[in-house]
C-alpha cells in the first residue's frame, strides 16, 4: 500500500473585513501554480446564498513531486462567509467588494515513496522505514520536509499580506 503522508505543518487565516473574494482566490491560486509551481486539482466548489450573505467554500489539492521517492501535498479548505458586496472608495474611485469572513486552512504532507515501488517491492519493503528512511535517505528527507514546512508557510505570509496582517517570521 501505498504511503498516505506524513503531515509537516499547518496553518490558518482568519480574516473579518473589507476585502475582494475573488482576488483572494486568484492570488492564493497564483501563488502555488506560477511561484511554488505546483500542479492543480479543485476538488470542491460550493456557493450559496444564506440569510446574511453568500457563503463559498472550496478545496483544493495541490501536488509537486520533488523527485520519484518524495512528493509534496498541500490541501487548502476555504470559507468564505456572510459575503455581502459593498461599495469602497479606492484611489478617488468607488470599487465593488466584499463584506464578510474568510478562513483559509492549509495542511502540508509529505509523501514517500508514492508509487509504492518499495512498499510493494518483496525485498525492498524490509528495508525501506528501517534502513533507507531512517539512516541512508534520513538527511535529504528532513531537507525536504523544511522545504515543505517553508511552503505551508510562506503561503500562510501570502494570505496574511492579501489582508494586510502582520507576519510572524
Amino acid at each position: 500500500m501505498a504511503d498516505a503522508g506524513k503531515q509537516i505543518a499547518t496553518a490558518q487565516v482568519v480574516r473579518k473585513g473589507v476585502f475582494d473574494a475573488k482576488d483572494f482566490y486568484v492570488a492564493m491560486w497564483s501563488f502555488m501554480k506560477d511561484t511554488l509551481g505546483y500542479g492543480f486539482s479543485e476538488d470542491q466548489y460550493s456557493q450559496w446564498e444564506t440569510s446574511y450573505g453568500t457563503a463559498i467554500e472550496f478545496h483544493w489539492t495541490f501536488t509537486r513531486e520533488q523527485e520519484d521517492y518524495v512528493h509534496y501535498r498541500i490541501w487548502i479548505e476555504c470559507k468564505f462567509r456572510g459575503l455581502k458586496k459593498v461599495k469602497v472608495p479606492v484611489n478617488g474611485k468607488s470599487k465593488s467588494m466584499d463584506k464578510g469572513e474568510v478562513e483559509f486552512n492549509i495542511k502540508g504532507v509529505l509523501i514517500l515513496d508514492p508509487g509504492n515501488k518499495w512498499g510493494s517491492h518483496p525485498i525492498l519493503k524490509h528495508f525501506k522505514d528501517w534502513l533507507y528512511e531512517k539512516r541512508i535517505y534520513k538527511d535529504q528527507i528532513e531537507d525536504y520536509i523544511e522545504r515543505l514546512w517553508e511552503h505551508v508557510y510562506n503561503l500562510e505570509g501570502e494570505a496574511k499580506a492579501f489582508f494586510d496582517l502582520p507576519k510572524f517570521t
